[in-house]
């Protein structure tokens, strides 16, 4: 399954086609075929073959990570956020399945469901902490629920993964100024006062 689909995500899809006929119903070429069509802008016919492997394999979390991504990556974020939570049900100690999850619940612009998304990129966020792209999506997050303090803080410790201090700098000082006296705002501090620091050597 795992070379299925590295061939259907990284290989020229007419050559999956053609490498996994339709005449192979097996599974693994099932889903090189679903991420073919899925590049190939072919969702109807991706979704319908997704759902042919769930009901093989309920219980396979990858195969509802698979659907709930060509959901998202369509333009369907709602449509995502039920595949992927069941992914996570199945599954709850994957970071990336987290991920995804909030990612779709960021991008259904509905405000309790952006709240939704918070636990599941902080306990993504604790599982691999070196991941940018979770800091970013609770930035995110937090700037379309209106916390601007939260929301600058994850900015700025996404921007000292990406070794930008400058931005990180800027961030933690709006975060500091924005956040109430506590472990948050101390750690604003602590950044701004390292990527100050960092600039004077």
């Amino acid at each position: 399954l795992v070379r299925a689909k590295l061939d259907g995500f990284l290989s020229i899809p007419a050559t999956v086609l053609t490498a996994y006929p339709e005449s192979d119903t097996s599974s693994p070429a099932i889903y090189a075929r679903v991420a073919a069509l899925h590049r190939m802008g072919r969702r109807a016919e991706a979704i319908q073959l997704t759902g042919t492997l769930i009901a093989r394999q309920p219980r396979n979390p990858w195969f509802r990570e698979l659907r709930g991504q060509i959901y998202f990556e369509t333009g369907h974020p709602k449509e995502a956020v039920a595949d992927y939570a069941e992914a996570v049900r199945l599954a709850p100690d994957q970071p990336l399945l987290r991920q995804g999850l909030g990612q779709a619940q960021v991008e259904t612009g509905d405000k309790a469901t952006i709240r939704a998304a918070i636990p599941n990129l902080e306990i993504a966020q604790r599982a691999d902490p070196s991941d940018e792209g979770t800091w970013h999506l609770l930035g995110v997050a937090w700037g379309r629920l209106g916390d601007v303090g939260r929301a600058n803080l994850a900015l700025a410790e996404e921007a000292i993964l990406g070794d930008d201090r400058i931005a990180a700098r800027r961030f933690a000082h709006i975060a500091a100024e924005a956040l109430p006296p506590g472990p948050s705002r101390q750690r604003a501090l602590d950044i701004e006062f390292a990527t100050k620091k960092e600039n004077r050597l």
